[in-house]
């Protein structure tokens, strides 16, 4: 039973391993984009994407039992420097750098804690969806676009994004 179990969590983080390399190749076409803002939002959009188009690779990575999860990132892409989960986390943190040293965000802003706070905003979104893809009754792309508006807005100096 022990060998089965372990057989079992090998296979589980094999395919989180290779979520997080489908789900970089995902964003980063959306990361070509040049201005900072656009890019951001394409590849948060991208990242729900990914979700709606993969749930059981994505339900696997990011919404199992916490003991499980928490294994998984310590062992896999997320906490490896040159890994796929972290190197789709930097893109976004790199946006939120470019829009800072734009002036469009506060100069002491916090990019890593931002981009978490946008990462899991739309991962909220993503993640009610697939577990009650009828609650809310708002489809999930336009909840994903509403929830990216709504953290935008609450990080730009002059309130003025919307899609």
């Amino acid at each position: 039973m022990f060998e089965k179990n372990k057989q079992i969590r090998s296979a589980h983080f094999l395919i989180c391993h290779q979520g997080f390399i489908e789900l970089l190749a995902a964003i980063e076409p959306a990361a070509k984009s040049k201005d900072p803002s656009k890019r951001l939002v394409k590849m948060l959009e991208a990242y729900a994407d990914f979700a709606v188009a993969h749930p059981e690779t994505y339900k696997l990575a990011f919404m199992q039992d916490p003991k499980f999860s928490e294994e998984m990132f310590r062992q896999t892409a997320v906490e490896e420097e040159s890994g796929a989960g972290r190197k789709a986390f930097l893109l976004i943190v790199t946006a939120l750098e470019e829009l800072k040293d734009g002036g469009k965000i506060k100069r002491q802003a916090d990019t890593t804690r931002l981009a978490e706070v946008l990462w899991a905003g739309v991962h909220g979104v993503v993640s009610l969806k697939l577990i009650s893809p009828f609650f809310p009754a708002t489809q999930t792309k336009t909840l994903v676009e509403s929830m990216i508006e709504t953290l935008l807005n609450g990080l730009y100096l002059n309130r003025t994004f919307a899609f």
